[in-house]
Protein backbone atom coordinates (compact mmCIF):
# COMPACT_ATOMS: atom_id res chain seq x y z
CA UNK A 1 0.00 0.00 0.00
CA UNK A 2 2.85 2.38 0.86
CA UNK A 3 4.52 1.57 -2.46
CA UNK A 4 1.28 2.36 -4.33
CA UNK A 5 0.88 5.72 -2.56
CA UNK A 6 4.53 6.63 -3.25
CA UNK A 7 4.11 5.79 -6.96
CA UNK A 8 1.00 7.97 -7.16
CA UNK A 9 2.80 10.91 -5.49
CA UNK A 10 5.75 10.67 -7.92
CA UNK A 11 3.42 10.50 -10.92
CA UNK A 12 1.43 13.48 -9.65
CA UNK A 13 4.62 15.49 -9.12
CA UNK A 14 5.78 14.74 -12.67
CA UNK A 15 2.37 15.60 -14.12
CA UNK A 16 2.27 18.92 -12.17
CA UNK A 17 5.84 19.89 -13.11
CA UNK A 18 4.91 19.64 -16.78
CA UNK A 19 2.08 22.12 -16.46
CA UNK A 20 -0.64 19.45 -16.29
CA UNK A 21 0.36 17.85 -19.62
CA UNK A 22 2.14 14.64 -20.51
CA UNK A 23 5.74 15.70 -21.33
CA UNK A 24 6.73 15.40 -24.97
CA UNK A 25 9.87 13.69 -26.23
CA UNK A 26 12.13 16.73 -25.93
CA UNK A 27 10.90 17.36 -22.37
CA UNK A 28 11.55 13.76 -21.37
CA UNK A 29 15.09 13.34 -22.68
CA UNK A 30 18.33 15.25 -22.27
CA UNK A 31 21.21 14.20 -24.51
CA UNK A 32 24.35 12.99 -22.78
CA UNK A 33 26.91 14.57 -25.10
CA UNK A 34 29.93 13.56 -23.04
CA UNK A 35 30.62 10.39 -25.03
CA UNK A 36 29.71 8.96 -28.42
CA UNK A 37 28.95 5.22 -28.59
CA UNK A 38 29.16 2.85 -31.54
CA UNK A 39 27.40 -0.52 -31.98
CA UNK A 40 27.18 -3.12 -34.75
CA UNK A 41 24.25 -5.47 -35.11
CA UNK A 42 20.84 -6.15 -36.63
CA UNK A 43 18.03 -3.59 -36.37
CA UNK A 44 14.79 -4.97 -34.89
CA UNK A 45 11.45 -3.46 -33.94
CA UNK A 46 10.86 -2.72 -30.27
CA UNK A 47 7.77 -4.16 -28.60
CA UNK A 48 5.32 -1.48 -27.50
CA UNK A 49 5.77 -0.65 -23.80
CA UNK A 50 4.26 2.47 -22.23
CA UNK A 51 7.11 2.56 -19.72
CA UNK A 52 9.91 2.31 -22.28
CA UNK A 53 11.25 4.96 -24.63
CA UNK A 54 12.84 4.19 -27.97
CA UNK A 55 11.45 2.80 -31.20
CA UNK A 56 13.89 0.05 -32.26
CA UNK A 57 16.71 -2.07 -30.91
CA UNK A 58 20.09 -3.33 -32.09
CA UNK A 59 20.79 -7.03 -31.52
CA UNK A 60 24.53 -7.67 -31.38
CA UNK A 61 26.36 -10.94 -32.03
CA UNK A 62 26.35 -11.87 -28.33
CA UNK A 63 22.55 -11.25 -28.26
CA UNK A 64 22.98 -8.10 -26.16
CA UNK A 65 20.37 -5.46 -26.98
CA UNK A 66 20.67 -1.68 -27.24
CA UNK A 67 17.47 0.36 -27.49
CA UNK A 68 17.67 3.11 -30.11
CA UNK A 69 15.67 5.97 -31.58
CA UNK A 70 16.37 8.69 -34.12
CA UNK A 71 14.90 12.00 -35.14
CA UNK A 72 17.12 12.08 -38.25
CA UNK A 73 16.65 8.62 -39.83
CA UNK A 74 13.73 6.36 -40.65
CA UNK A 75 14.95 3.27 -38.81
CA UNK A 76 12.28 1.10 -40.44
CA UNK A 77 14.36 1.18 -43.61
CA UNK A 78 17.09 -0.76 -41.80
CA UNK A 79 14.95 -3.53 -40.28
CA UNK A 80 16.63 -6.96 -40.27
CA UNK A 81 19.83 -5.50 -41.72
CA UNK A 82 23.30 -5.38 -40.19
CA UNK A 83 24.32 -1.80 -39.52
CA UNK A 84 26.80 0.32 -37.62
CA UNK A 85 25.19 3.04 -35.52
CA UNK A 86 26.78 5.94 -33.68
CA UNK A 87 25.10 8.20 -31.20
CA UNK A 88 24.65 9.43 -27.65
CA UNK A 89 22.69 8.00 -24.76
CA UNK A 90 19.79 10.05 -23.55
CA UNK A 91 18.39 10.22 -20.04
CA UNK A 92 15.09 8.48 -19.48
CA UNK A 93 12.30 8.56 -16.94
CA UNK A 94 12.26 6.21 -13.97
CA UNK A 95 13.54 2.67 -14.43
CA UNK A 96 13.26 2.60 -18.22
CA UNK A 97 16.19 1.16 -20.17
CA UNK A 98 18.70 3.73 -21.52
CA UNK A 99 18.17 4.79 -25.11
CA UNK A 100 20.78 5.59 -27.77
CA UNK A 101 19.90 8.57 -29.95
CA UNK A 102 21.26 7.59 -33.39
CA UNK A 103 23.22 10.36 -35.09
CA UNK A 104 24.89 8.23 -37.82
CA UNK A 105 23.95 4.90 -39.41
CA UNK A 106 25.47 2.86 -42.23
CA UNK A 107 25.42 -0.72 -43.43
CA UNK A 108 28.14 -2.93 -42.02
CA UNK A 109 29.30 -4.01 -45.48
CA UNK A 110 30.28 -0.43 -46.23
CA UNK A 111 27.47 0.31 -48.66
CA UNK A 112 25.78 3.65 -48.37
CA UNK A 113 22.47 4.28 -46.65
CA UNK A 114 19.29 3.37 -48.53
CA UNK A 115 17.60 6.47 -47.12
CA UNK A 116 15.36 8.02 -49.78
CA UNK A 117 15.57 11.67 -50.75
CA UNK A 118 12.76 13.78 -52.15
CA UNK A 119 12.97 15.74 -55.41
CA UNK A 120 10.43 18.22 -56.74
CA UNK A 121 10.54 20.33 -59.88
CA UNK A 122 7.43 22.38 -60.49
CA UNK A 123 8.69 23.61 -63.84
CA UNK A 124 9.08 20.03 -65.08
CA UNK A 125 5.81 19.06 -63.39
CA UNK A 126 6.71 16.11 -61.17
CA UNK A 127 8.14 15.00 -57.85
CA UNK A 128 9.61 11.65 -56.76
CA UNK A 129 11.75 9.93 -54.15
CA UNK A 130 15.07 8.29 -54.91
CA UNK A 131 17.69 6.41 -52.84
CA UNK A 132 20.47 8.41 -51.25
CA UNK A 133 23.04 6.14 -52.90
CA UNK A 134 22.00 7.59 -56.26
CA UNK A 135 23.28 10.98 -57.38
CA UNK A 136 20.95 13.32 -59.24
CA UNK A 137 22.14 15.46 -62.15
CA UNK A 138 20.12 17.94 -64.23
CA UNK A 139 20.75 19.08 -67.77
CA UNK A 140 18.82 20.87 -70.51
CA UNK A 141 16.98 17.72 -71.58
CA UNK A 142 16.03 16.30 -68.19
CA UNK A 143 17.54 14.39 -65.28
CA UNK A 144 19.88 11.49 -64.60
CA UNK A 145 20.21 9.27 -61.54
CA UNK A 146 23.54 7.52 -61.16
CA UNK A 147 25.75 5.68 -58.72
CA UNK A 148 29.55 5.47 -58.94
CA UNK A 149 29.48 6.99 -62.43
CA UNK A 150 26.99 4.34 -63.61
CA UNK A 151 23.83 5.90 -64.97
CA UNK A 152 20.84 3.88 -63.73
CA UNK A 153 17.99 6.17 -64.79
CA UNK A 154 17.52 8.81 -67.48
CA UNK A 155 14.48 11.10 -67.47
CA UNK A 156 13.95 12.90 -70.79
CA UNK A 157 11.34 15.68 -71.10
CA UNK A 158 9.32 16.28 -74.26
CA UNK A 159 7.35 19.54 -74.40
CA UNK A 160 4.14 20.38 -76.29
CA UNK A 161 3.06 16.73 -76.35
CA UNK A 162 -0.47 15.70 -75.36
CA UNK A 163 -1.22 12.50 -77.30
CA UNK A 164 0.64 9.67 -75.56
CA UNK A 165 -0.12 6.94 -78.12
CA UNK A 166 0.79 9.09 -81.12
CA UNK A 167 4.06 10.18 -79.52
CA UNK A 168 5.03 6.66 -78.45
CA UNK A 169 4.31 5.26 -81.91
CA UNK A 170 6.91 7.68 -83.26
CA UNK A 171 9.45 6.41 -80.72
CA UNK A 172 8.79 2.67 -80.47
CA UNK A 173 7.88 -0.26 -82.65
CA UNK A 174 5.25 -2.57 -81.22
CA UNK A 175 2.62 -2.11 -78.54
CA UNK A 176 3.64 -1.29 -74.99
CA UNK A 177 2.08 -2.50 -71.77
CA UNK A 178 -0.39 -0.10 -70.14
CA UNK A 179 0.47 0.73 -66.54
CA UNK A 180 -0.67 3.52 -64.21
CA UNK A 181 1.95 5.91 -62.85
CA UNK A 182 1.14 9.15 -61.09
CA UNK A 183 -2.59 8.50 -61.77
CA UNK A 184 -1.86 8.58 -65.49
CA UNK A 185 -2.14 5.84 -68.08
CA UNK A 186 1.45 5.21 -69.08
CA UNK A 187 3.24 2.77 -71.38
CA UNK A 188 6.10 0.39 -70.63
CA UNK A 189 8.55 -1.25 -73.06
CA UNK A 190 11.27 -3.86 -72.57
CA UNK A 191 14.26 -4.03 -74.86
CA UNK A 192 16.76 -6.59 -73.63
CA UNK A 193 18.22 -5.18 -70.44
CA UNK A 194 16.56 -1.76 -70.81
CA UNK A 195 13.15 -0.67 -69.48
CA UNK A 196 11.49 2.38 -71.02
CA UNK A 197 8.48 4.14 -69.50
CA UNK A 198 6.39 6.90 -71.11
CA UNK A 199 4.36 9.03 -68.69
CA UNK A 200 2.12 11.92 -69.85
CA UNK A 201 1.30 15.14 -68.02
CA UNK A 202 -1.57 16.54 -70.16
CA UNK A 203 -2.15 19.86 -68.33
CA UNK A 204 1.51 20.77 -68.77
CA UNK A 205 1.61 19.29 -72.29
CA UNK A 206 4.63 17.16 -71.41
CA UNK A 207 5.59 13.52 -71.82
CA UNK A 208 8.36 12.01 -69.69
CA UNK A 209 10.49 9.19 -71.04
CA UNK A 210 12.12 7.29 -68.17
CA UNK A 211 14.84 4.78 -69.05
CA UNK A 212 16.26 2.18 -66.68
CA UNK A 213 19.60 0.60 -67.62
CA UNK A 214 20.12 -2.73 -65.84
CA UNK A 215 23.46 -3.89 -67.25
CA UNK A 216 25.21 -4.34 -63.93
CA UNK A 217 25.99 -7.06 -61.38
CA UNK A 218 23.53 -5.38 -58.99
CA UNK A 219 20.76 -5.10 -61.58
CA UNK A 220 18.15 -7.14 -59.71
CA UNK A 221 18.46 -5.09 -56.53
CA UNK A 222 18.53 -1.81 -58.43
CA UNK A 223 15.50 -2.84 -60.50
CA UNK A 224 13.53 -3.26 -57.29
CA UNK A 225 14.59 0.24 -56.25
CA UNK A 226 13.61 1.49 -59.69
CA UNK A 227 10.05 0.22 -59.25
CA UNK A 228 9.92 1.90 -55.82
CA UNK A 229 11.04 5.08 -57.56
CA UNK A 230 8.25 4.75 -60.16
CA UNK A 231 5.63 4.27 -57.44
CA UNK A 232 6.78 7.49 -55.76
CA UNK A 233 6.26 9.65 -58.86
CA UNK A 234 3.60 12.32 -58.46
CA UNK A 235 2.66 14.74 -61.21
CA UNK A 236 2.34 18.42 -60.35
CA UNK A 237 -0.35 20.43 -62.07
CA UNK A 238 -1.18 24.13 -62.08
CA UNK A 239 -3.83 25.49 -59.72
CA UNK A 240 -4.57 29.07 -58.72
CA UNK A 241 -3.41 30.25 -55.32
CA UNK A 242 -5.61 32.18 -52.88
CA UNK A 243 -6.05 35.90 -53.19
CA UNK A 244 -8.37 38.78 -52.25
CA UNK A 245 -12.08 38.25 -51.77
CA UNK A 246 -14.39 38.89 -54.71
CA UNK A 247 -17.97 38.21 -55.78
CA UNK A 248 -20.58 37.74 -53.06
CA UNK A 249 -23.62 39.92 -52.48
CA UNK A 250 -21.41 42.99 -52.83
CA UNK A 251 -20.26 41.76 -56.28
CA UNK A 252 -16.65 42.74 -55.51
CA UNK A 253 -14.54 43.05 -58.63
CA UNK A 254 -10.90 42.03 -59.07
CA UNK A 255 -8.12 44.27 -60.29
CA UNK A 256 -6.43 44.23 -63.67
CA UNK A 257 -4.74 40.90 -64.63
CA UNK A 258 -6.91 39.07 -62.07
CA UNK A 259 -10.19 37.25 -62.36
CA UNK A 260 -12.74 36.10 -59.80
CA UNK A 261 -12.64 32.35 -59.01
CA UNK A 262 -16.09 31.54 -57.52
CA UNK A 263 -16.45 28.67 -55.04
CA UNK A 264 -19.82 27.58 -56.49
CA UNK A 265 -22.28 28.28 -59.30
CA UNK A 266 -24.89 29.69 -56.92
CA UNK A 267 -26.05 33.27 -57.16
CA UNK A 268 -24.04 35.67 -54.97
CA UNK A 269 -21.33 33.00 -54.48
CA UNK A 270 -18.11 34.20 -52.87
CA UNK A 271 -14.77 33.88 -54.63
CA UNK A 272 -11.13 34.94 -54.64
CA UNK A 273 -9.12 36.99 -57.07
CA UNK A 274 -6.56 34.89 -58.88
CA UNK A 275 -3.77 35.96 -61.15
CA UNK A 276 -3.94 35.41 -64.89
CA UNK A 277 -0.14 35.25 -65.01
CA UNK A 278 1.16 31.64 -64.90
CA UNK A 279 4.27 32.67 -62.93
CA UNK A 280 2.04 33.90 -60.09
CA UNK A 281 0.19 30.61 -59.66
CA UNK A 282 0.60 27.92 -57.06
CA UNK A 283 1.13 24.36 -58.30
CA UNK A 284 -0.72 22.36 -55.64
CA UNK A 285 -4.09 21.04 -56.74
CA UNK A 286 -7.10 20.64 -54.43
CA UNK A 287 -8.01 17.18 -53.13
CA UNK A 288 -10.38 15.20 -55.33
CA UNK A 289 -11.72 11.90 -53.88
CA UNK A 290 -11.07 8.75 -55.90
CA UNK A 291 -13.85 6.21 -56.63
CA UNK A 292 -14.65 3.76 -53.85
CA UNK A 293 -13.48 0.14 -54.03
CA UNK A 294 -10.89 1.17 -56.60
CA UNK A 295 -7.52 -0.59 -56.44
CA UNK A 296 -5.96 1.59 -59.11
CA UNK A 297 -7.16 4.76 -60.78
CA UNK A 298 -6.21 7.49 -63.20
CA UNK A 299 -7.33 10.99 -64.14
CA UNK A 300 -10.43 11.20 -66.32
CA UNK A 301 -11.05 14.97 -66.51
CA UNK A 302 -9.20 18.23 -65.88
CA UNK A 303 -10.30 21.75 -65.03
CA UNK A 304 -10.06 23.97 -68.09
CA UNK A 305 -9.12 26.94 -65.93
CA UNK A 306 -6.63 25.43 -63.51
CA UNK A 307 -5.36 22.32 -65.27
CA UNK A 308 -6.03 20.31 -62.11
CA UNK A 309 -7.73 16.89 -62.06
CA UNK A 310 -11.48 17.12 -61.41
CA UNK A 311 -12.46 13.46 -61.73
CA UNK A 312 -10.77 10.07 -61.45
CA UNK A 313 -11.82 6.72 -62.91
CA UNK A 314 -11.06 3.15 -61.86
CA UNK A 315 -8.52 1.25 -63.88
CA UNK A 316 -9.42 -2.15 -62.44
CA UNK A 317 -13.17 -2.05 -63.05
CA UNK A 318 -15.16 -3.71 -65.83
CA UNK A 319 -14.29 -0.96 -68.28
CA UNK A 320 -11.30 -3.01 -69.40
CA UNK A 321 -8.73 -0.33 -68.83
CA UNK A 322 -6.51 -2.55 -66.70
CA UNK A 323 -3.80 -4.74 -68.19
CA UNK A 324 -4.77 -7.80 -70.20
CA UNK A 325 -5.66 -11.07 -68.46
CA UNK A 326 -2.63 -12.79 -67.00
CA UNK A 327 -0.93 -15.04 -69.56
CA UNK A 328 0.84 -18.06 -68.04
CA UNK A 329 2.29 -19.12 -71.39
CA UNK A 330 3.83 -15.67 -71.92
CA UNK A 331 5.38 -15.83 -68.44
CA UNK A 332 6.96 -19.26 -68.84
CA UNK A 333 7.79 -18.42 -72.44
CA UNK A 334 9.84 -15.40 -71.33
CA UNK A 335 11.76 -17.60 -68.87
CA UNK A 336 12.41 -20.18 -71.57
CA UNK A 337 13.50 -17.54 -74.08
CA UNK A 338 16.01 -15.90 -71.72
CA UNK A 339 16.72 -19.04 -69.70
CA UNK A 340 20.52 -18.79 -69.68
CA UNK A 341 20.49 -15.16 -68.55
CA UNK A 342 17.68 -15.51 -65.98
CA UNK A 343 18.95 -18.71 -64.35
CA UNK A 344 22.62 -17.85 -64.88
CA UNK A 345 23.07 -21.55 -65.67
CA UNK A 346 23.80 -22.15 -69.34
CA UNK A 347 22.38 -25.42 -70.58
CA UNK A 348 20.14 -26.05 -67.55
CA UNK A 349 17.09 -28.30 -67.99
CA UNK A 350 13.89 -26.80 -66.57
CA UNK A 351 11.79 -29.44 -64.80
CA UNK A 352 8.82 -27.42 -63.58
CA UNK A 353 7.56 -24.03 -62.43
CA UNK A 354 5.75 -23.19 -59.18
CA UNK A 355 3.52 -20.15 -59.70
CA UNK A 356 1.84 -17.95 -57.08
CA UNK A 357 -0.02 -15.57 -59.37
CA UNK A 358 -1.61 -13.51 -56.57
CA UNK A 359 1.82 -12.45 -55.30
CA UNK A 360 3.59 -12.28 -58.69
CA UNK A 361 6.01 -15.04 -57.67
CA UNK A 362 7.34 -17.95 -59.71
CA UNK A 363 9.91 -20.58 -58.79
CA UNK A 364 11.89 -22.36 -61.50
CA UNK A 365 13.10 -25.90 -60.71
CA UNK A 366 15.89 -27.11 -62.95
CA UNK A 367 18.77 -29.57 -63.28
CA UNK A 368 22.27 -28.22 -63.82
CA UNK A 369 25.65 -29.99 -63.68
CA UNK A 370 24.32 -33.11 -61.89
CA UNK A 371 22.47 -31.05 -59.27
CA UNK A 372 18.88 -29.94 -58.84
CA UNK A 373 18.12 -26.29 -58.02
CA UNK A 374 15.17 -23.99 -57.44
CA UNK A 375 15.30 -20.23 -57.95
CA UNK A 376 12.41 -18.00 -56.85
CA UNK A 377 11.62 -14.78 -58.70
CA UNK A 378 9.15 -11.94 -58.46
CA UNK A 379 7.91 -10.81 -61.86
CA UNK A 380 6.30 -7.77 -63.48
CA UNK A 381 4.86 -7.44 -67.01
CA UNK A 382 6.94 -5.51 -69.53
CA UNK A 383 5.47 -5.08 -73.01
CA UNK A 384 4.55 -8.63 -74.11
CA UNK A 385 7.20 -10.17 -71.84
CA UNK A 386 8.18 -10.00 -68.16
CA UNK A 387 10.91 -8.66 -65.89
CA UNK A 388 12.27 -10.86 -63.09
CA UNK A 389 13.94 -10.16 -59.74
CA UNK A 390 15.57 -13.04 -57.89
CA UNK A 391 14.19 -13.54 -54.36
CA UNK A 392 15.72 -16.85 -53.24
CA UNK A 393 17.95 -19.67 -54.48
CA UNK A 394 17.82 -23.31 -53.28
CA UNK A 395 19.72 -26.54 -53.82
CA UNK A 396 18.19 -29.97 -53.30
CA UNK A 397 19.73 -31.77 -50.33
CA UNK A 398 20.31 -35.46 -49.75
CA UNK A 399 16.88 -35.86 -48.13
CA UNK A 400 15.27 -34.09 -51.13
CA UNK A 401 14.48 -31.01 -49.06
CA UNK A 402 15.29 -27.64 -50.53
CA UNK A 403 18.28 -26.04 -48.78
CA UNK A 404 18.18 -22.22 -48.91
CA UNK A 405 21.43 -20.86 -50.34
CA UNK A 406 20.57 -17.17 -50.62
CA UNK A 407 17.65 -14.77 -50.24
CA UNK A 408 14.34 -15.39 -48.46
CA UNK A 409 11.59 -17.87 -49.31
CA UNK A 410 8.71 -15.38 -49.61
CA UNK A 411 6.56 -17.98 -51.42
CA UNK A 412 6.43 -20.58 -48.61
CA UNK A 413 3.12 -19.41 -47.11
CA UNK A 414 1.18 -19.26 -50.38
CA UNK A 415 -0.59 -21.79 -52.58
CA UNK A 416 1.38 -22.79 -55.68
CA UNK A 417 0.30 -23.85 -59.14
CA UNK A 418 2.61 -26.51 -60.59
CA UNK A 419 3.40 -25.97 -64.27
CA UNK A 420 5.38 -28.41 -66.37
CA UNK A 421 7.29 -27.26 -69.47
CA UNK A 422 5.38 -28.08 -72.64
CA UNK A 423 6.10 -31.53 -74.01
CA UNK A 424 6.46 -32.04 -77.75
CA UNK A 425 5.43 -28.46 -78.44
CA UNK A 426 2.11 -28.87 -76.63
CA UNK A 427 1.20 -25.43 -75.31
CA UNK A 428 -2.24 -26.50 -74.04
CA UNK A 429 -0.93 -27.75 -70.70
CA UNK A 430 -3.45 -27.16 -67.93
CA UNK A 431 -1.54 -26.15 -64.76
CA UNK A 432 -2.70 -27.60 -61.45
CA UNK A 433 -2.28 -26.59 -57.83
CA UNK A 434 -0.33 -28.86 -55.48
CA UNK A 435 -0.44 -28.90 -51.68
CA UNK A 436 2.57 -27.54 -49.80
CA UNK A 437 3.56 -30.96 -48.40
CA UNK A 438 3.18 -32.82 -51.73
CA UNK A 439 4.92 -33.05 -55.09
CA UNK A 440 3.59 -33.77 -58.54
CA UNK A 441 4.17 -36.95 -60.55
CA UNK A 442 3.29 -36.69 -64.23
CA UNK A 443 3.14 -39.33 -66.93
CA UNK A 444 2.62 -37.79 -70.39
CA UNK A 445 2.77 -41.27 -71.98
CA UNK A 446 -0.28 -42.51 -70.06
CA UNK A 447 -1.76 -39.01 -69.72
CA UNK A 448 -2.19 -38.76 -65.95
CA UNK A 449 -0.68 -37.03 -62.95
CA UNK A 450 -0.98 -37.33 -59.18
CA UNK A 451 0.40 -35.93 -55.95
CA UNK A 452 2.76 -37.85 -53.70
CA UNK A 453 4.55 -37.06 -50.38
CA UNK A 454 7.06 -34.23 -50.80
CA UNK A 455 10.18 -36.05 -49.56
CA UNK A 456 9.47 -39.38 -51.25
CA UNK A 457 10.95 -40.92 -54.40
CA UNK A 458 9.22 -42.55 -57.34
CA UNK A 459 10.10 -44.85 -60.21
CA UNK A 460 8.03 -46.02 -63.18
CA UNK A 461 8.30 -49.71 -64.06
CA UNK A 462 6.13 -49.76 -67.17
CA UNK A 463 3.61 -52.43 -68.15
CA UNK A 464 4.66 -55.39 -65.98
CA UNK A 465 2.88 -57.99 -63.83
CA UNK A 466 -0.32 -57.87 -65.92
CA UNK A 467 -0.65 -54.10 -65.59
CA UNK A 468 -1.01 -51.42 -68.23
CA UNK A 469 1.46 -49.37 -66.18
CA UNK A 470 2.77 -49.28 -62.62
CA UNK A 471 4.75 -46.67 -60.69
CA UNK A 472 6.20 -47.15 -57.21
CA UNK A 473 6.68 -44.60 -54.42
CA UNK A 474 8.89 -44.84 -51.31
CA UNK A 475 10.74 -42.75 -48.76
CA UNK A 476 14.08 -43.79 -50.31
CA UNK A 477 15.29 -44.36 -53.86
CA UNK A 478 13.85 -47.39 -55.68
CA UNK A 479 15.69 -49.96 -57.78
CA UNK A 480 13.00 -52.63 -57.90
CA UNK A 481 9.23 -52.68 -57.61
CA UNK A 482 9.64 -54.57 -54.33
CA UNK A 483 11.26 -51.41 -52.88
CA UNK A 484 7.97 -49.50 -53.25
CA UNK A 485 5.83 -48.71 -50.20
CA UNK A 486 2.87 -47.48 -52.27
CA UNK A 487 2.13 -48.34 -55.90
CA UNK A 488 -0.29 -46.86 -58.42
CA UNK A 489 -1.21 -49.15 -61.30
CA UNK A 490 -3.40 -49.02 -64.38
CA UNK A 491 -5.44 -52.23 -64.62
CA UNK A 492 -8.28 -53.57 -66.76
CA UNK A 493 -10.17 -55.16 -63.86
CA UNK A 494 -10.54 -54.37 -60.18
CA UNK A 495 -8.57 -56.75 -57.92
CA UNK A 496 -10.31 -58.72 -55.20
CA UNK A 497 -7.59 -58.07 -52.61
CA UNK A 498 -4.08 -56.68 -52.24
CA UNK A 499 -0.79 -58.13 -51.01
CA UNK A 500 -0.06 -54.69 -49.52
CA UNK A 501 -3.02 -54.76 -47.13
CA UNK A 502 -5.07 -51.82 -48.47
CA UNK A 503 -6.10 -50.64 -51.92
CA UNK A 504 -8.51 -48.14 -53.46
CA UNK A 505 -9.80 -47.78 -57.03
CA UNK A 506 -10.41 -44.79 -59.30
CA UNK A 507 -11.87 -44.85 -62.84
CA UNK A 508 -10.03 -43.87 -66.03
CA UNK A 509 -11.57 -42.54 -69.23
CA UNK A 510 -10.57 -45.56 -71.34
CA UNK A 511 -12.54 -48.17 -69.34
CA UNK A 512 -9.46 -49.09 -67.32
CA UNK A 513 -8.94 -48.22 -63.66
CA UNK A 514 -6.29 -46.81 -61.33
CA UNK A 515 -5.43 -48.92 -58.30
CA UNK A 516 -3.47 -47.30 -55.45
CA UNK A 517 -2.30 -49.76 -52.81
CA UNK A 518 -0.05 -49.92 -49.78
CA UNK A 519 0.03 -50.79 -46.06
CA UNK A 520 -3.09 -50.13 -44.01
CA UNK A 521 -1.36 -47.62 -41.69
CA UNK A 522 -0.82 -45.38 -44.74
CA UNK A 523 -4.48 -45.47 -45.83
CA UNK A 524 -4.88 -41.68 -45.49
CA UNK A 525 -1.85 -41.01 -47.70
CA UNK A 526 -2.99 -43.61 -50.26
CA UNK A 527 -6.46 -42.05 -50.43
CA UNK A 528 -4.95 -38.58 -50.87
CA UNK A 529 -2.78 -39.80 -53.75
CA UNK A 530 -5.71 -41.59 -55.38
CA UNK A 531 -8.01 -38.59 -55.02
CA UNK A 532 -5.36 -36.37 -56.66
CA UNK A 533 -5.18 -38.42 -59.87
CA UNK A 534 -6.05 -36.37 -62.94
Amino acid sequence: MKKLILTFILALALFTSCGGKVPNLEDRIIEDIDQEYEYTGIVETLELDVYQQGTHQIRMDDDDLVIIQSQSFDLNRYLEKRVIVKGYYVKVIGDAEPVLSVMEIEFEDGSASDEFLDYENRLYGFSFSYPGVWELAEDSEGLSLMEDDYKWVDIVLYNDKTDLDAFVSSQESGKGTSVTIGAQRSLRFLDGSVIRMYIPNPPKKKIYKIIFNEESKDADEEKGIFYDFLESIQLIYMSIKKGDKCGGKEDIKCGEDYRCELDSAEEDADGICVSLTPEDTDLDCPFIPVPRDCRDYRIAEYSKTTGCPTRYECVDSENGLREEEFNVEALTGTIKKYQDQILDAEGAKIIQYELTESENLIAVIYEFEEGKYKTLYSFTPSANEFNFIEKAHFKEGEDRDWELISGEDVQSNYQKTIIKPSVGGNEDYDPREVSEDMRLYENPHKDFSLEYPKNWYYRSFGAINNTRWVVGFADKSLDYLSDAIITVSILEDEPSDSDFGYFTVRDRDDETIYVAEGPGELQETIDLMADSIQ
